[in-house]
This record gives structure tokens, C-alpha cells and sequence, in this order.
């Protein structure tokens, strides 16, 4: 034990003071511009009580390799005294001014979570996920999903729901593809199908005024030959609505009619 002096506010020590058991004190503190070392050969344990030794209220243990802090509430702040850091049994603040995630395998969270923004940095992937439950995302206002440099893929093993309650849904682009429609004939047999992705129909010919019963035929002859040449090499379907509004496709050269497999 270095030099003791017993003063007005208590006990002042000089150097390096040992303890082979447990010290209780109200307060201890260092000198004006000197640092305040504690050290523990395996450990070290600060716990504040106020009745029972053996249960402490709050409790900071500084283990060999472990730190732990116990008590109904654990917060950190700054100099100044803004707040940094809050838990309680009922809910947790960050003060900071961002958050970041470094690990590879992301955040868990058994619970919700509350925050303005939630990005990704650079041209790092962005997911959400649930392992056996859902994923849910509210706002009092606006849901606003965004990719600068990318795609958005949703993808359900069940059914996939859009629905507003007041107002519409809108798909504002002018290339929309539905690639897995079912085709309906006219004999109500289903075959899935591939939409093409573009298909254009080809402008109906002109009508000529014939004298002769020959010219006419050669005409309707040749016409005909076009037609089953462009058909043939490229198909084009129109969309038809079941009463359930279901989507399926038809030929374009038959009205829309109602498939029993489809739409049932």
C-alpha cells in the first residue's frame, strides 16, 4: 500500500494500493488530471447494493475474456450528456446518429424493429427475411421501396396480395410482361405458355379494285400466303379476365370465352 492520509472527505492514497478482499466505498476518484486504474489479476467487479450484498442491483464484471453488465437499465452518453446508448427490459434506444451492421450474416431481430430509413451500403444486397414467420413493413404515411442500381424481387411461395383500401394500384412502365399465363383454346384445353415478349401484328393489305374474275383470285392467293407466313412465325394472344379476375390468354383471331379449367 502506497502513503495513506486520512482526511475531512475520507481516506487519500498515494501510488499503487493493493486489496486481497472486498473494498466499500461511496465514491472513489482520482486526482484532478491523474487516470483511475482498477485492475484484477483474474478479474474485476464493480456492483452497487442496497440492501443484500449477495444480489447486487447493478453489477459490471470485467472477466478474462468476457464483459458483463447486469441491472434494469444499462445506458451510455456522451460528455456533454446526450444519450448514446439505452436499455431496458421494455425497449432499446441508439442515439447515434446511423447504425451500421458489419457482420456477414446481418442483424436478428426477435422482435420489431422502428426506423426511418433502411438501406444498404454501396452495391451491397439488401434483404429481408423471415425464417418461419412473416415479414411486415408499416407506416402512418408512405412505404417507398427503392433500387438506384438494381432490381426489387419479391418472391412468395404462396399467393402475392396488392391491395389499397382508398386509392388504386398503378404499373407505370411501358413494358410489362406476364410470362406464365395459361392459354385457353376453344375447347376449353389448358396449356401453359410463354407470353412473347414483343409481338407486333402486321398491317392488313390494302384493297384493290379487280375487273377480271382471275386478277381477284390472284390477289386472295397471295394474300393468304402472307398471312400464314406471319402467323406462323410469330404468335400473338390477347388477355382475357375470368369473372374471379383471373388472367389467362386466347388467340388473337377468337373472341374471349370462358375456360372452365381456368377460371373454375
Amino acid at each position: 500500500m502506497g502513503d495513506l492520509h486520512i482526511s475531512v472527505g475520507g481516506l487519500d492514497m498515494e501510488g499503487t494500493t493493493r486489496f486481497l478482499g472486498k473494498i466499500t466505498a461511496g465514491q472513489v476518484t482520482s486526482k484532478q488530471g491523474r487516470h483511475l486504474l482498477m485492475e484484477g489479476y483474474h478479474n474485476l467487479t464493480i456492483a452497487a447494493t442496497v440492501e443484500n450484498d449477495n444480489f447486487p442491483d447493478t453489477f459490471l464484471h470485467l472477466g478474462v475474456d468476457s464483459v458483463s453488465v447486469g441491472g434494469n437499465g444499462v445506458t451510455v452518453v456522451t460528455p456533454d450528456g446526450q444519450s448514446l446508448f439505452k436499455a431496458t427490459q421494455d425497449d432499446m434506444l441508439v442515439g447515434a446518429d446511423r447504425l451500421t451492421v458489419t457482420g456477414s450474416q446481418g442483424a436478428i431481430l426477435q422482435g420489431s424493429l422502428q426506423t426511418p430509413i433502411l438501406y444498404s451500403r454501396g452495391t451491397q444486397e439488401l434483404r429481408l427475411e423471415s425464417g418461419t414467420g412473416s415479414v411486415s413493413g408499416r407506416a402512418a404515411k408512405e412505404v417507398s421501396l427503392e433500387a438506384r442500381d438494381g432490381d426489387i424481387s419479391l418472391v412468395s411461395s404462396n399467393d402475392l396480395t396488392l391491395r389499397s383500401k382508398l386509392g388504386g394500384i398503378r404499373f407505370d412502365n411501358p413494358k410489362i410482361y406476364l410470362t406464365e399465363l395459361l392459354t385457353g383454346s376453344d375447347g376449353d384445353s389448358v396449356t401453359p405458355t410463354e407470353t412473347p415478349q414483343e409481338t407486333q401484328l402486321e398491317a392488313p393489305p390494302k384493297r384493290e379494285d379487280t375487273t377480271t374474275t382471275t386478277t381477284t383470285t390472284t390477289t386472295t392467293t397471295t394474300t393468304t400466303t402472307s398471312s400464314s407466313s406471319s402467323s406462323s412465325s410469330v404468335e400473338v394472344y390477347q388477355v382475357c379476365v375470368c369473372p374471379n379476375g383471373r388472367l389467362f390468354l386466347m388467340e388473337a383471331t377468337v373472341m374471349c370465352q370462358f375456360a372452365d379449367n381456368i377460371c373454375r
